[in-house]
């Protein structure tokens, strides 16, 4: 019996830990298209100015 208790939180902990994960999945996608939006403002700005830095950083999951 209290195996069966002890297995259900492990399941319930696991289901919540889930559902974090998925949301630090989707904030971690929104963030990288907001990157990727302010990188291309940046280059069109030095563009525009004549002047460039090149940037290059890698986000892995």
């Amino acid at each position: 019996m209290g195996n069966d208790r002890t297995l259900s939180k492990a399941r319930k902990i696991a289901q919540r830990l889930a559902g974090q994960i998925e949301k630090l999945s989707d904030a971690l996608e929104d963030l990288e298209l907001e990157f990727a939006m302010l990188m291309k403002t940046i280059d069109k700005m030095e563009a525009k100015q004549g002047t460039s830095r090149d940037v290059e950083i890698d986000v892995s999951v």
